[in-house]
Protein backbone atom coordinates (compact mmCIF):
# COMPACT_ATOMS: atom_id res chain seq x y z
CA UNK A 1 0.00 0.00 0.00
CA UNK A 2 1.54 3.51 -1.06
CA UNK A 3 0.63 6.39 1.99
CA UNK A 4 2.69 10.21 2.06
CA UNK A 5 3.74 11.00 5.36
CA UNK A 6 5.45 13.90 6.74
CA UNK A 7 8.76 14.00 8.71
CA UNK A 8 11.62 16.89 9.49
CA UNK A 9 13.79 16.86 6.74
CA UNK A 10 16.58 16.43 9.17
CA UNK A 11 14.70 12.70 9.72
CA UNK A 12 13.89 12.37 5.69
CA UNK A 13 17.89 12.59 5.49
CA UNK A 14 19.04 10.31 7.77
CA UNK A 15 16.38 7.37 6.58
CA UNK A 16 17.61 8.44 2.95
CA UNK A 17 21.19 8.26 3.72
CA UNK A 18 20.51 4.75 5.66
CA UNK A 19 18.61 3.24 2.73
CA UNK A 20 21.28 4.14 0.27
CA UNK A 21 24.27 2.81 2.08
CA UNK A 22 21.90 -0.16 3.03
CA UNK A 23 21.32 -0.83 -0.50
CA UNK A 24 17.25 -1.01 0.16
CA UNK A 25 14.39 1.58 -0.62
CA UNK A 26 13.36 4.34 1.98
CA UNK A 27 9.98 2.59 2.28
CA UNK A 28 11.45 -0.58 3.80
CA UNK A 29 13.37 1.06 6.09
CA UNK A 30 10.38 3.20 7.45
CA UNK A 31 8.51 -0.39 7.02
CA UNK A 32 10.64 -1.75 9.84
CA UNK A 33 10.85 0.97 11.98
CA UNK A 34 7.44 1.09 12.18
CA UNK A 35 7.12 -2.63 12.94
CA UNK A 36 10.11 -2.66 15.67
CA UNK A 37 8.21 0.06 17.16
CA UNK A 38 4.93 -1.16 17.47
CA UNK A 39 6.34 -4.41 18.52
CA UNK A 40 7.96 -2.51 21.16
CA UNK A 41 4.55 -0.89 22.56
CA UNK A 42 3.16 -4.90 22.37
CA UNK A 43 6.13 -5.60 25.06
CA UNK A 44 5.69 -2.16 26.97
CA UNK A 45 1.98 -3.58 27.12
CA UNK A 46 2.66 -7.34 27.99
CA UNK A 47 5.27 -5.63 30.45
CA UNK A 48 2.47 -3.37 32.30
CA UNK A 49 0.13 -6.09 32.69
CA UNK A 50 2.60 -8.17 34.43
CA UNK A 51 3.53 -5.77 36.67
CA UNK A 52 -0.03 -5.27 37.86
CA UNK A 53 -0.63 -8.66 38.79
CA UNK A 54 2.64 -8.26 40.90
CA UNK A 55 1.97 -5.37 42.70
CA UNK A 56 -1.02 -7.34 43.89
CA UNK A 57 0.12 -8.37 47.91
CA UNK A 58 0.22 -12.23 47.83
CA UNK A 59 -2.43 -13.70 50.23
CA UNK A 60 -1.95 -15.71 53.42
CA UNK A 61 -2.67 -19.17 51.59
CA UNK A 62 -0.03 -18.05 48.97
CA UNK A 63 2.76 -17.06 51.97
CA UNK A 64 2.57 -20.39 53.20
CA UNK A 65 2.52 -22.43 49.92
CA UNK A 66 6.50 -20.60 49.34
Amino acid sequence: MKTAISMEDELFEAVSELAEKSHRPRSQIVSEAVRDYLEKQKNIKALEAINRVYQVPESASEQKRR
